[in-house]
Parts: C-alpha cells; sequence; structure tokens
C-alpha cells in the first residue's frame, strides 16, 4: 500500500492531502500530494547520505502530519526501521523506550525536542545526545529549528545517488506498549504485517476519491490518500473540532472516545461512519454518535501485536445481551 500511496502521490501532485482548520472552522490546505512527494524525496537522500539502509533503526519523534507521514515513507523506501517514539510519555518510559530499541539516529521536531529536554543526561551517556548546534549528532530536526535544536535532518542532498527502494519483507516499526503499568515492550512489525493492516482499514473503510477523511493516525493517512482522499487532521479544542465536522462533513471520521466526548460536549454533528478505539467504546456512546448524525458507529479493537483485529457497529453491540462487553468478530485472516 505504501508503493501504491507512492504512485497516486505523484500521479495527482496539486490535490489537497492534509488538511488542517483554523480557531473558526475554516479548512486550509497543509499539504498537496506533490508536497508530500517531495518531502519523501528530501528525507530519504538526507537519511541514505547519513548511512541509514537496511539494518538500520531511525527513531521518530515527530507529531503526526506531513512531515511524520514523509519520514515513515523515507524510512520505508530505505529499508530501515521506525521506532515510534513519544516524548510526551514521561522520562522514565521514554528511556526505556530509548533503551529498547537502541536507534541509529533520532529524528525529532523543534516541539519533541523542547519536550524531551529532561532527558539530555541520559541521552548524553547512551550516546543519543541531543547536540549542541557547532556538534553533529545522532539527532536531526525535521522541520522549522528552534534554538537550541539538532541539525536539520534535510539539507540539500538531493544530488546524492539513491538505491532502488526495497522491495522484500523485513522490519518496518517498532512500536511499544504503554509502560505506564509496567516496563514498556518493543513490538517489531514487519513490512507485510504492516501492509496487511492497513489493507484491513482500507477493506474495512473503501475510501473515496476526493472526499475528505478526519483522522491523524498512520493508519487513517496512509489508505486514506493512497485511495486519493484528503485527510484532515483533527482539532484539539472540542468547540474548533465541533466546527470542523461541520465544515467538512467528512465521509469517515477516526476519533477516539475522549475526543468523541468532547466533540459532543462541543456541539459536533457527524457525518458518514464514525470509527473510535484505543480505548473502551460502550454501546451508549456510539449510540450517542450516530443520534449525532453518524450514518453508522463503529468501535475498533486492536493490539499493540496486531493492529486492527475485529470492530463492531453500534446496532450489534447495542442489541448483545450476554455476560461481559461485545468487542467484534476477529476481521478474516
Amino acid at each position: 500500500m505504501l508503493e501504491t500511496l507512492t504512485h497516486t502521490l505523484r500521479r495527482h501532485p496539486d490535490r489537497p492531502a492534509v488538511l488542517g482548520t483554523t480557531r473558526t472552522g475554516a479548512v486550509r490546505t497543509k499539504a498537496t500530494f506533490g508536497d508530500l512527494d517531495d518531502l519523501a524525496e528530501r528525507y530519504t537522500a538526507a537519511l541514505h547520505a547519513r548511512g541509514t539502509g537496511r539494518g538500520s533503526t531511525v527513531g521518530v519523534a515527530v507529531r503526526p502530519g506531513p512531515r511524520a507521514l514523509a519520514v515513515m515513507l523515507a524510512v520505508h523506501r530505505l529499508g530501515a526501521r521506525a521506532a515510534v517514539l513519544d516524548p510526551g510519555a514521561g522520562p522514565d518510559v521514554l528511556r526505556a523506550r530509548l533503551a529498547l530499541a537502541r536507534p541509529d539516529i533520532v529524528l525529532a521536531d523543534a516541539t519533541a525536542q523542547a519536550v524531551a529536554g529532561w532527558a539530555r543526561p541520559l541521552a548524553r551517556r547512551a550516546r543519543l545526545a541531543l547536540p549542541d548546534l557547532a556538534e553533529l549528532g545522532p539527532v536531526a530536526t525535521v522541520g522549522p529549528r528552534l534554538p537550541g535544536c539538532a541539525p536539520a535532518l534535510d539539507a540539500d542532498v538531493r544530488a546524492v545517488p539513491l538505491p532502488p527502494p526495497v522491495d522484500e519483507d523485513g522490519d518496518a516499526v517498532i512500536v511499544f506498549t504503554s509502560g505506564t503499568t509496567s516496563l514498556p515492550r518493543a513490538v517489531v512489525h514487519t513490512r507485510s504485517s504492516l501492509a496487511a493492516g492497513m489493507t484491513t482499514v482500507a477493506d474495512l473503510v473503501r475510501p473515496e476519491a476526493g472526499r475528505p477523511v478526519l483522522g491523524g493516525t498512520f493508519f487513517v493517512l496512509v489508505p486514506s490518500l493512497a485511495s486519493g482522499a484528503p485527510v484532515a487532521l483533527p482539532a484539539r479544542s472540542p468547540r474548533v473540532l465541533a466546527r470542523q465536522l461541520r465544515r467538512l462533513a467528512p465521509q469517515a471520521t477516526y476519533l477516539t472516545p475522549p475526543q468523541i466526548r468532547q466533540a459532543l460536549a462541543g456541539g459536533g454533528q457527524f457525518s458518514g461512519r464514525v470509527w473510535t478505539g484505543s480505548a473502551p467504546a460502550s454501546a451508549d456512546l456510539l449510540t450517542r454518535v450516530k443520534d449525532a448524525g453518524a450514518e453508522e458507529a463503529w468501535g475498533v479493537y486492536a493490539l499493540t501485536e496486531l493492529f486492527p483485529a475485529a470492530a463492531v457497529e453500534q446496532a450489534d453491540k447495542a442489541a448483545f445481551t450476554g455476560e461481559g462487553i461485545w468487542s467484534a468478530r476477529p476481521f478474516p485472516g
């Protein structure tokens, strides 16, 4: 599917790809398909110039959006593995994740570096120091730099010959269990397991080209954009999120249960099909979503070790009268 996405980016360079929303709810284009392809090419060249390739691990501490997606595409093209880091998880959890993944280089945006400033002493001992401006270290900045940030990743290295894209199975991404109740565990997904998960999403949601989708995760961005559908990143403010839902009228919406509750509290009205996961979604919450205008409301069940595993629609969940909580039937395969 990542190869399909690359072809789509190049076939429709002028189409809006990633959408943002102003405080008034107005929609603006953050990146076109061509912008994403250009970013991915630059990051691929920059990482290749630094020696990244098969067997390399790239730590990714970049907020969801065009740059994060371009980084993932670049890592995938080079056959390396991406370790998904979250500086906001807290110092102990991040230290444990760094120790498990042992990345060769960490890519971080300015916000992530500011949040992770407390990790500098330990990172320096682990040879993962956020370098001074005069020092080229194993941390590189993706996007605009602020004072004290590591050097930029995407220097102009486009003239560097690139190897052909890797076209065989291998490690693709390292994701982590939360680590909030015990030590985090690193789960390695292969290129084939990543593709299987994204294909499951695409087969389930069937995004239509040209109609916006609301959501911010990798599993929303890739299948939607590969199908030619622009993706809007959810606003953080409940009021702005409610305006965003009204302006976009998305064909599909992916929000966590807390985000859905905030949107409902802000007077949000839904459209199309709504998907929620990452936390328990009760039949009552799914019913409220449909009462707020959604054609269908789905609870998705997934694991760190297995991305989308099952989904249940509100009508089936509400009709369940047995013991326990009806999570859903497993997807085929």
